[in-house]
């Protein structure tokens, strides 16, 4: 279905310096650099405060006890359930009220939480801490990609995203080399007794070191984050109620291509969390290699890799639509997704530490593309009014699926089917190997509609 646009000015008050691109009035471009840093930075420390608690899982286990399947629920369920649940409502939010508010709650939220994991010293208030990490969470990337797409114009739009996405590489790694050296230095000093709470272990106190500084991101975002006028809007020559009912028919003419896109991303990012998650563990337990020296060699390969392969994601997406590729973005995402398939399936069955650190980082520049990707084919067949709500829904399904199905259904093999911890690897080889084909499948087969698609919306941009 293609609906007729326009230009819907929203506070434009609040915008200076605008530049004009294809008759069309954006923010000033260095302010634009200048939101996108400090979205980066928190999108940073999302990650961090997400990632940690696999650098940390060795000993959390063995201070209290857990064992995988427990650690597996922690690391992905607790946190991915509340994530998906919440992320609908709060998008529906960011479509129509302050996304630049909303956001900086959510920051705070979820370093706050990430901080009261640190004060856990049982199952329950484990996984509270980590529900409470998902909810702040799922407030950033539905305000985020939807502010992005209003203070870049369409041509370097990619290229925003790309750089974007490159958050989630660099939070892993600063995760673990942050992580992997806070813990060291903390285990070198003992435990430590810290006022009205008591005595902590050096993990308790990781938790709450990374936690605080989002605090402070959380202020800069309220304070120097303007809201940008909203572009890409459905016509306003119409009233409200046949404006609401026009844009339901065009959420319900796409459903099946959005359910695509979500299925096949999450399909192929099941590998990428599955790893993450259960590096440390797979190294220490089948290579005897330390939390320390696996957080120092994977954040230097796997984690810069992804980073170099996010920033890069923009440019090459726009260099193929300039070559005619309307598809762009989603051959970026497939191309990724047959990367999962290949490179998580054998990384951990390779003979030797250092052929699994190998296919380890080849396995997270894979990941990284249909992650970058995703935002921009997204964005591309959405009108500006259910942005922040389509994107809420694809977190929906990557947090189930990925960040929450990825890591428990390592753990729950690996106990019920492998016999132990000792089968970790055959674990990871398999959901991530399996997933990644299928999702990969998905993204290719997807591809005719979304062609379609995004013809029928190329006009949204020039008329808004």
């Amino acid at each position: 279905m293609q609906a007729e646009l326009a230009d819907v000015s929203g506070n434009g008050k609040e915008v200076s310096g605008p530049m004009v691109v294809n008759d069309e009035l954006w923010p000033d471009r260095r302010y634009a650099w200048y939101v996108l840093s400090i979205l980066l930075l928190a999108y940073i420390f999302s990650f961090i405060d997400r990632i940690i608690f696999g650098v940390l899982i060795i000993p959390i286990q063995a201070d209290l006890g857990l064992s995988d399947s427990q650690m597996g629920t922690l690391h992905g369920l607790a946190f991915a359930i509340a994530y998906a649940f919440c992320g609908l409502p709060i998008g529906y939010l960011a479509d129509r009220y302050r996304r630049r508010s909303i956001a900086a709650c959510g920051i705070a939220l979820w370093s706050l939480a990430t901080a009261a994991c640190g004060l856990a010293g049982s199952y329950g208030a484990l996984f509270a801490g980590r529900a409470g990490v998902g909810v702040g969470e799922s407030a950033l990337n539905p305000t985020a990609t939807s502010m992005i797409a209003d203070y870049f114009p369409p041509q370097s739009r990619a290229r925003a995203y790309g750089i974007f996405a490159a958050g989630a590489s660099i939070g892993t790694v600063v995760a673990y080399l942050l992580g992997g050296f806070l813990f060291g230095m903390f285990t070198r000093a003992g435990d430590m007794v810290l006022p009205f709470i008591g005595t902590v272990k050096p993990w308790q106190v990781t938790f709450v070191s990374v936690g605080v500084p989002g605090l402070v991101i959380s202020l800069l975002v309220f304070l120097t984050v303007r809201e940008p006028d909203r572009k890409g809007l459905l016509t306003t020559r119409v009233d409200p109620g046949e404006k609401r009912a026009l844009l339901i028919r065009f959420l319900r003419g796409n459903w099946g291509l959005y359910v695509a896109l979500y299925i096949g991303v999450a399909f192929a990012a099941i590998s990428g969390y599955s790893l993450i998650s259960w590096l440390p563990t797979f190294m220490f337990r089948i290579h005897e290699w330390s939390t320390s020296q696996t957080s120092v060699v994977f954040g230097l390969t796997g984690g810069i890799c992804g980073l170099i392969t996010a920033i890069l994601s923009g440019p090459l997406i726009e260099k193929l639509r300039r070559m005619g590729r309307i598809d762009a973005p989603l051959i970026i995402c497939a191309i990724g997704g047959t990367g999962c398939a290949i490179f998580g399936g054998i990384a951990p069955l390779m003979p030797s530490p250092e052929l699994s650190m190998v296919a380890f980082t080849l396995a997270q520049i894979s990941v990284t593309l249909p992650l970058a990707g995703a935002f921009s084919c997204l964005v591309q067949v959405t009108p500006n009014e259910a942005r922040a709500t389509i994107m809420a829904g694809y977190y929906l399904v990557v947090g189930l699926l990925a960040a929450g199905g990825g890591p428990a259904m390592v753990g729950i093999i690996t106990d019920k089917v492998m016999g132990g911890p000792s089968g970790i690897g055959y674990s990871m080889a398999t959901v991530t190997g399996f997933f990644g084909v299928v999702g990969a499948t998905i993204l290719f087969a997807t591809m005719p509609r979304f062609r379609r698609a995004a013809a029928d919306a190329a006009g949204w941009e020039a008329a808004g």
